[in-house]
């Protein structure tokens, strides 16, 4: 009895196409899914958010007392009255 396992002779050509389709899919899969694991979603923040962060940390009054302590930032003094 010749055994089933080993077949003699080359596969068609559109296994071989085949396969590398099929390892192709599984490499992309695997990529676009530790991407998603890893919480990466590529937007960005858009312009409108951005600028109204930044508008909303400057103070808008000449006269605003800066904090003093831990929490103010480097290089600024209160001015006394």
């Amino acid at each position: 009895m010749a055994p089933v396992t080993n077949p003699r002779g080359r596969l068609p050509q559109r296994v071989y196409w085949v396969r590398r389709g099929v390892v192709v899919l599984v490499a992309l899969a695997l990529v676009f899914g530790i991407g998603k694991l890893l919480g990466g979603t590529g937007s960005d923040p858009s312009a409108a958010d951005t600028a109204s962060t930044t508008a909303a940390q400057q103070p808008t009054d000449s006269k605003a007392v800066l904090p003093m302590g831990p929490t103010a930032p480097v290089g600024t003094t209160r001015k006394k009255q």
